[in-house]
């Protein structure tokens, strides 16, 4: 991903763009114009404003995607028709015999067909090269599948996520209507369904690149602008919507694939699954490049504030910490501080720094951590009661195993991400889809998002495209 200065432009228009549609849908709310379900009478006017709020989305994404790329007719076609089958969807939902989100079950498929009509309108104007335009199609359809915006309730997804810590109408907001009803809304829940614009504006300009470079299946190589420096702004705005971005994906996965099995395709379920599969490690892959990027542009390589900066909680410190990192070329190399002229002789000055020790400590760190819970964990467990002690024991020691696994060997993430996933497709085929719980979509995210920790010296550097990045330093 090149963070290029018309990107970084783009970007904050569009994150700009997304606050403002969800400051407009707050005021209908507001002003209680918005239609809802099961209403014996329906307001015209806020249906047709409502309306145009979900048209407006895709219109602005591809907007975005047009300044960005310069393929303005290709994008104009596309938002065209993305927005007038949105709008279409949302309408009918309430105008149609059968106006509940539940019961309209052509609602998830039809907005697939807007959005791969939209995107392969896009790329056979974008790509000159057929080849390139349908693996373009194809990759990016399946990635923007695992959000299928329509289907999917933010309401539900921040719940889950409140009851996890006990927190209950946080950020929320009450309106009493005249006839002593209440209608409730959160304010994180209508940010989160805007982030949509800035987010998949990441992805698509992502894997644009990928599909241009050469090297379509290298997931290792980082682009770090050589002047100006990667701002406090710029990255604080990318790593707050990657990160929301994964949290959506993280805790919708399991509600988006129930909903998908109760529609009338008995394949819907191992079509959604593999869609976020594939938008999980995308998104990972994309944050962790991304991070590596700002890192070397402090350089440093990813250490220990990489790590806090994916724990929940502790990450908002580990923010703060890395934004007030100043831009620098000067690594420290044993007693000596080496000055370098450009980015590529720091990218590879900070490769010798981390062979030294390739983050031994924080392995160890890790490996206290899983023996503490597992510790903790088992001396919870009521007296009596042996079997659980014993999963949650053979749980630790799998998972030591495995880190160790994914330390000594530099494909393993790849094996354990397999693996994972074989699982989540029998479970789904077994109709188990409440075994899909969050915190192994998390796992699976955080060992594509920790590879950085351990092969850092596997990472190569693109400044421009088609440029030759140089070779990676083997350790000695």
């Amino acid at each position: 991903m090149l963070i290029t200065e018309n990107f970084r432009r783009v970007f904050y228009r569009l994150c700009a763009i997304s606050v403002g549609l969800s400051l407009f849908y707050l005021i209908l709310f507001w002003s209680n114009g918005t239609p809802r379900y099961g209403s014996e009478t329906l307001n015209y006017g806020p249906l047709f404003l409502n309306t145009v709020y979900y048209m407006a989305i895709p219109i602005c994404l591809w907007w975005g995607i047009g300044q960005l790329t310069g393929e303005r007719r290709g994008s104009f076609i596309a938002g065209a028709i993305q927005s007038l089958m949105a709008g279409y969807l949302y309408y009918s939902t309430f105008t149609g015999p059968n106006s509940s989100y539940e019961n309209f079950v052509s609602a998830y498929w039809f907005n697939a067909a807007g959005l791969l009509i939209a995107v392969g309108v896009f790329a056979f104007f974008y790509f000159k090269e057929r080849r390139k335009a349908v693996s373009f199609l194809l990759i990016t359809f399946l990635v923007l599948l695992g959000f299928n915006m329509p289907t999917f309730d933010y309401g539900e997804l921040v719940e889950k996520f409140y009851r996890l810590f006990g927190a209950k109408n946080f950020l929320s907001l009450s309106i009493t209507s005249g006839t002593n009803s209440t209608r409730r809304i959160n304010m994180l829940t209508v940010l989160l369904s805007n982030l949509q614009l800035p987010a998949f504006l990441l992805i698509i300009w992502f894997l644009i690149n990928k599909v241009k470079n050469a090297r379509f299946f290298d997931f290792k190589q980082v682009s770090i602008p050589e002047a100006p420096p990667m701002s406090a702004l710029t990255f604080s705005l990318i790593h707050w919507v990657t990160r929301l971005t994964l949290f959506v994906l993280v805790f919708g996965a399991t509600r988006q694939i129930q909903k998908v099995a109760s529609l009338d395709f008995a394949l819907g379920p191992l079509v959604l699954l593999t869609a976020i599969l594939v938008a999980l490690y995308v998104v990972s892959v994309i944050y962790r490049n991304f991070l590596v990027a700002y890192f070397v542009s402090r350089a440093k390589y990813p250490s220990w504030c990489y790590l806090f900066l994916n724990i929940p909680f502790i990450h908002v410190i580990a923010w703060v910490i890395a934004v007030a990192m100043p831009a620098s070329k000067s690594v420290d190399y044993g007693n000596e501080q080496m000055i370098k002229e450009d980015i590529s002789a720091t990218f590879s000055a900070l490769k010798m720094q981390f062979a030294q020790n390739k983050n031994a400590g924080i392995l160890t760190f890790m490996l206290i951590i899983i023996i503490l819970y597992t510790i903790v964990a088992s001396l919870n467990i009521r007296s009596g009661v042996g079997s659980q002690k014993t999963i949650i024991v053979a749980m630790g020691i799998v998972s030591i195993l495995l880190l160790l696994w994914y330390k000594s060997n530099n494909r393993a993430v790849y094996y354990i991400f397999l693996i994972e996933a074989v699982c989540l497709f029998v479970a789904t085929l077994l109709g188990r889809i409440e075994l899909m719980t969050p915190l192994i979509f998390l796992g699976l995210s955080n060992y594509v998002i920790y590879y950085s920790l351990f092969y850092f010296d596997q990472f190569t550097l693109i400044q421009e495209e088609g440029e030759t990045p140089p070779p990676a330093i083997s350790p000695s």
